[in-house]
């Protein structure tokens, strides 16, 4: 066994130990060379090496993969004889016929068979046949294997490797009989063919097969001359050219002069007149080297090529040839794609016509391998493509790279692959649609895809550009430290430049040093100075390349850059470094004009803006208006739906420089435009985690747009773009609900509405909790795609359907709509620096903004609000803090600016206003005699009141659904089901003790009881999970850890810790997250959850979402909720619902939600022993020792009033509708 043999055993063993799971048979088949008895040999001795290291594991499994070989290898043995029949099968058809129509079939009938076996039988077979016969009848044969061979070399199935190792294997057999003493045209014409096999090999090294490869097409000359045998000399020069043109050892550009002088060589025999199909393939192989062409004029070089493929046209029509049409209108494409000549817009268009002329011929089934290239093509011209909106053409661009991966599979076309997965990775990196984020992560996974084909040894050139590609991917990359991403960056550009050397590759080596630039001037590691300065090298380091009149565009491109550097340098005169950058941003627009590159034309506007933003010389005004003007420029091709990312920017800017300008209808115009870019960007994003990051990083700009709306006296604005931004989540889930769905379908096709539904439904929910695992992430990326096939497969016939759940904001007019002239709405906005209370009413707007003083006021309140509630004894401060409240948030001046009659309030918090008792601050209690509710924001409260037009409760179909102590440890929550479930005889429906468990209220009957019921009550325990929203749930019976049940609990998050210190497994109880999926509460008016916790929600500094128990039943279907803000007592809290459904459902009184709630907590506040025992006697309770129970708890345990103090009222508030 020779040494290189050897190496190639461990490689492969070391390839099958470390490859993921399931990559196994894939690494063999492409490795099938290798598969003997030999290999396994080896890999006995190294299992039994791994043994000794201590790996038993390792070992174990490469001796069952052994074993497993073994049986392959004796199967193959044992099927000789099906080897033998098939090659007999296919010489004889060779023999009668050499047609590809005859052989083809019986090639694909037989492409299991094509494999190394193969090769050796034919060998083999050759050998023999050659040794049993006299020369003349051996040469008779030779030359039915050689047509084997070829037909082979071209079947367009089976595996591509595996065909090129036979067809290499035939021609090597056919040259031991073939020597070019005995038979020197034959000779000729093999060396002839196996170059071509060497030139298409696809195993072993591509640098070394190209070389076997030319080794091949030379000897072949030394036979066919120009004098002997012109037309085979011709036919050779041109294969000599494809290799000199594909050739990766020497220097490219000398390869390139190499691969031309052939071509021109070639054509001086293959004229147009003598040979015009000759003559029309070589002049499309002298365009394709044309232009790949370094020496020369780029420009100049492209008109050549453009030239050489008309010229081939003239031959080659769609009707003569229509395959070899195709082929030279894909290589038209790809010149009028890379043209400099011309209109760049048009050149494109140009290309994208022919690709798609190309596809007329190149179909998935009759040429699949020449339409995934074709396909590949297309996706370049659409990646680049000026004309139409370009977040589309990058779908496009994208569609048409994965319809190529079809085809090109990294086993049957590793080469082809690793290509268009480069390819796929630009398209994702430049992605518009879907999360910015995740498009990156995509593009990074695409690249080091190519690079396991792509390697330095194989391909020094395409790993160079990948590289190159890779490292602007990390530059742009927004998951994983950003320091690190650069140093990545900067890591593989310098990879790149190691083999895009100036001299070797002076094009190519420009742009790398042009991307490292761009790394250096982001670099957050080494001293900031210091990168500056060595982007500014790099940058003008690209320009002795890229100069204006060879590359026009790179040249602009590189000056844009080279503007931003030295509008950031930190070394030199910083006024004189700002003229240069303007000098430069105008030398790019001098190239980059709106009309050629609007894209970039609008990228450079956008520095420009900047620079005169900062610049120190000339008038300050004067610089003010000159950024003004261009971020405008910029914005009329920066538009939010066509680059909602770049929007945002500039939209930023153009704000920012106007507010400095005091120009506050430019400012709404910049502020505008970026927040209607944030919520196309929020649109496409695939997950609720997704568009709150997108939201929060750019939440400086609805901050801003408050801000100058009310400069301006604009407080309708002020009060849509605060709306805009708030439960945002909840709002779209509630639409998302309303889907309309056609009539006129078939089943299927329902089904495909109703698993496309449910799955957006199952992905919204999730979307709350974003972990950051690798099975999450994986499981996200599966959810997605099945949700992308479902999607596509339903607009094969709707077209026009979406769940894009674009939320559009409400009006001012639209609110003041549903309001009556009693009510008024308090409404929220904590900013930055500073927080607005909103006062609207059915006629009128108004507002209250604090100072930063003032808001860092609230600040302190806030935190020690919050940090006194997480300790024992927290109530105490309560009333003090309370008494505090009203102050902090500037009541007295929020209530000076309410109009009098107004004696209903709604209250809309923002972020951590949400946990706070506001509606308890006795002022408001005094003036709102009408009640004091809350709702998340203005969008609700409007879908709230739009369900609640088609309610209504009369006391005869009035449905009450109880849920009574499941854990069987709340007395007196017993008493209050039962006690309230009177008002509802006989319609009533309750879930009791240890009945109560999950199985059974998630059954069917249940959950439609629940569907029907009017008034839903939960008397249990509950809590709110901080870390994990949806397991925050209501217990059910058996949902109270025990020893035994917290060992065999899987998961921290999934419990929650209550009042008296013990746990509740919310696996076993009514989660969030089982309300949103399983619950529907279409008829219901209102749900009360006497439980602890149930009005406490998450909150951000950013983003403002009310995720809660209580909104899940809002989400549910209920109009009305009552939840708590804290860990509530048994006892209080039973007499308060008693008492409250008692005046809710007084039909004298006739009482609203929140104001029975309301006259109930005052009533709780003043009681006194007496009047309690008094109240409790008229109730109908079935236990006769209650009320004297009652009675001496109340003398025992509490003062007089028992529950004047706020911890035994306050927690309970009011949540819904208007009404």
């Amino acid at each position: 066994m020779d040494e290189a043999r050897l190496q190639a055993y461990f490689n492969l063993i070391e390839q099958l130990l470390n490859c993921p799971q399931g990559d196994e048979s894939n690494i063999l088949q492409a490795n099938e060379e290798l598969l003997d008895r030999e290999l396994l040999q080896v890999m006995a001795n190294y299992a039994a090496w791994l043994e000794e290291q201590g790996n038993k594991n390792a070992a174990d499994w490469l001796r069952n993969w052994a074993l497993s070989l073994e049986e392959y290898l004796n199967r193959q043995e044992v099927n000789i004889e099906e080897y033998q029949d098939f090659l007999l099968e296919v010489l004889q058809a060779e023999y009668k016929n050499s047609d590809p129509a005859v052989v083809y079939p019986i090639l694909e009938r037989h492409q299991h068979l094509l494999n190394n076996t193969f090769a050796q039988l034919l060998q083999q077979w050759a050998r023999n046949v050659f040794s049993k016969n006299n020369t003349e009848e051996a040469a008779a044969i030779a030359g039915v294997i050689q047509n084997l061979c070829i037909d082979i070399q071209q079947f367009p199935r089976g595996s591509r490797a595996n065909n090129l190792e036979i067809a290499i294997t035939g021609y090597d057999t056919l040259l031991k009989l073939y020597t070019r003493e005995a038979f020197p045209e034959d000779w000729a014409g093999t060396q002839n063919n196996l170059g071509a096999a060497y030139r298409e090999r696809i195993r072993g090294e591509r640098a070394e097969n190209l070389e076997l490869a030319l080794a091949a097409y030379h000897q072949s000359l030394e036979v066919y001359t120009r004098e002997a045998f012109p037309v085979e000399w011709a036919g050779t020069q041109n294969n000599l050219g494809i290799a000199y043109r594909n050739r990766i050892r020497g220097e490219r550009a000398e390869n390139l002069e190499l691969a031309l002088a052939a071509y021109h060589q070639s054509l001086e025999v293959s004229t147009r007149e003598a040979f015009p199909v000759e003559w029309a393939g070589t002049q499309n192989n002298l365009g394709i080297a044309y232009g790949e062409r370094i020496r020369g004029e780029r420009a100049e070089n492209l008109e050549l090529a453009l030239a050489a493929y008309h010229q081939s046209l003239k031959v080659y029509t769609p009707q003569a040839f229509p395959v070899e049409w195709a082929g030279t209108q894909n290589n038209l494409g790809i010149a009028y794609g890379e043209r400099i000549r011309g209109e760049r817009a048009e050149n494109l268009e140009l290309a994208i016509a022919a690709y798609n002329q190309s596809l007329e011929v190149y179909t998935p089934q009759a040429f699949p391998v020449e339409w995934a290239r074709a396909q590949n093509n297309l996706g370049n011209a659409y990646s680049s493509r000026i004309r139409g909106e370009r977040a589309e053409n990058l779908e496009l661009a994208i569609a048409a790279y994965n319809q190529s991966l079809e085809v090109y599979t990294p086993q049957a076309f590793p080469v082809e692959w690793a290509t268009t997965q480069n390819n796929l990775g630009n398209a994702y990196s430049s992605r518009i649609r879907g999360e910015r984020a995740e498009n990156l992560e995509l593009a990074i996974a695409a690249y080091n895809q190519s690079l396991e084909v792509y390697t330095r040894e194989a391909f020094p050139v395409d790993w160079a550009r990948t590289q190159n590609n890779l490292g602007i991917a990390y530059g742009d990359r927004i998951r994983g430290e950003r320091a690190e991403n650069l140093e990545l960056a900067i890591a593989a550009f310098n990879q790149s430049l190691e083999v895009r050397t100036r001299d070797a590759f002076p094009v190519e080596w420009a742009m790398p040093q042009n991307n490292l630039g761009i790394a250096y001037r982001n670099r957050i590691r080494g001293e900031r100075a210091e990168n500056l300065e060595l982007a500014i090298a790099a940058y003008n380091q690209s320009l002795e390349v890229y100069t204006r009149e060879a590359f026009p565009v790179d040249w602009a491109l590189i000056q844009n850059n080279l503007g931003s550097a030295y509008s950031d340098r930190i070394r030199g005169e910083r006024a004189e470094n700002l003229e240069l950058a303007i000098a430069a941003y105008n030398q790019s627009l001098e190239v980059y004009t709106r009309e050629a590159f609007p894209e970039d034309w609008a990228r450079t506007q956008n520095n420009l803006g900047i620079a005169y933003r900062d610049r120190i010389r000339g008038e300050r005004a004067e610089n003010l208006e000159l950024a003004i003007a261009a971020y405008n420029q910029s914005l009329e091709v920066k538009t939010p739906i066509a680059f909602p990312i770049d929007c945002l920017q500039t939209g930023r800017n153009l704000g920012d420089v106007a507010t400095l300008s005091e120009d506050w209808e430019t400012a709404r115009i910049g502020y505008s435009r970026a927040i209607a870019a944030v919520e196309q960007s929020r649109q496409w994003a695939k997950t609720h985690h997704s568009k709150g990051e997108i939201q929060a990083d750019a939440i400086d700009v609805y901050h801003k747009m408050i801000e100058v709306c009310l400069k301006d006296n604009l407080l309708d604005l002020a009060f849509t773009t605060v709306e805009s931004n708030k439960s945002r989540y909840l709002v779209e889930l509630l639409d998302f609900i309303n889907v309309t769905i056609p009539e006129n379908i078939t089943d299927d096709q329902r089904q495909l509405y109703d698993d496309y539904i449910g799955l957006r439904r199952q992905l919204d929910i999730s979307g709350l909790e974003f972990r950051e695992t690798k099975e999450g992430k994986e499981q996200l990326s599966r959810d997605h795609l099945r949700l992308d096939e479902l999607l596509n497969n339903i607009q094969t016939f709707d077209p026009d359907f979406t769940l894009t759940q674009r939320v559009e904001p409400i009006t001012l007019k639209t609110i003041q709509s549903i309001l009556d002239e009693n009510t008024v709405i308090w409404e929220w906005y904590i900013s930055s620096d500073r927080f607005y209370t909103f006062i609207i009413t059915h006629n009128s707007i108004d507002v209250v903004v604090s100072n930063s003083d003032e808001l860092e006021t609230l600040i302190d309140w806030a935190k020690d609000y919050l940090t006194d509630y997480r300790q024992k004894g927290w109530e105490n401060n309560l009333p003090e803090k309370l008494a505090k409240l009203g102050d902090t948030l500037l009541l007295p001046q929020v209530l000076a600016k309410t109009p009098h009659e107004c004696k209903h309030l709604i209250l809309i918090p923002h972020q951590y206003l949400h946990l706070f008792p506001i509606h308890a601050i006795s002022t408001l209690q005094q003036r709102f005699t009408d009640g004091i509710q809350y709702i998340p924001s203005c969008q609700l409260l409007h879908r709230l009141h739009q369900k609640s037009f088609n309610r209504e409760y009369p006391s005869h179909l009035r449905y009450f659904f109880g849920l009574q102590n499941p854990t069987e440890d709340l007395a007196y929550s017993d008493v209050e089901v039962e006690t309230i479930q009177q008002k509802f005889n006989p319609n009533i429906f309750i879930l009791k003790g240890k009945e109560a468990t999950k199985n059974k209220f998630i059954h069917p009957d249940t959950i439609n009881r629940l569907k029907e019921s009017s008034f839903v009550h939960f008397a249990c325990h509950g809590g709110y999970n901080f870390k994990s929203p949806l397991e925050s749930a209501l217990l059910l019976a058996g949902s109270i850890e025990t020893e035994q049940t917290a060992i065999n609990r899987e998961e921290e998050t999934s419990t929650i810790t209550l009042r008296d210190g013990s746990r509740g497994n919310t696996k076993e109880g009514l989660t969030l997250r089982d309300i949103f999926e399983k619950i529907n509460l279409s008829q219901c008016y209102l749900v009360a959850l006497s439980a602890c916790e149930t009005g406490i929600t998450g909150f951000s500094k950013e983003i403002d979402e009310y995720i809660g128990l209580g909104s899940g039943f809002l989400y549910a279907g209920s109009l009305h909720v009552i939840n708590s803000l804290w860990s509530v007592g048994d006892f209080p809290t039973a007499l308060l619902m008693i008492r409250f459904y008692q005046l809710l459902l007084d039909e004298t009184n006739s009482l609203t939600v929140c104001q029975a709630l309301q006259t109930t907590q005052q009533w709780m506040q003043t009681a006194t022993r007496q009047d309690i025992i008094n109240w409790v006697q008229t109730l109908n309770f079935s236990n006769e020792k209650l009320i004297e129970n009652i009675s001496i708890s109340l003398r025992r345990d509490y003062p007089n009033p028992p529950f004047n103090h706020p911890i035994y009222w306050a927690a309970f508030c009011s949540l819904g509708n208007v009404s």
